[in-house]
């Protein structure tokens, strides 16, 4: 639910430009310079299924630091 993924971001101290948020799940473009985009939600719904895990990627495009996270059970019961 990357919905989910942009509305945390609004939750921290860093001053961010929303219309400047991109968000990535694997390599599909779901969000882009903060409006969402159209994208075949089966056919990533499948690769998702078949990978066993997902990608989230988020860039708030403020500079070149980066950091990663990890997280577990995303599953359908649980979120």
């Amino acid at each position: 639910n990357w919905g989910r993924a942009a509305a945390r971001i609004g939750c921290t101290n860093v001053k961010v430009d929303q219309n400047k948020i991109d968000i990535f799940l694997n390599s599909t473009p779901v969000f882009k310079a903060g409006n969402p985009l159209s994208f075949n939600k089966e056919k990533l719904n499948k690769e998702i299924t078949k990978n066993k895990g997902v990608k989230i990627i988020v860039n708030l495009n403020l500079g070149k630091a980066s950091g990663s996270a990890l997280g577990c059970d995303l599953t359908r019961e649980y979120v």
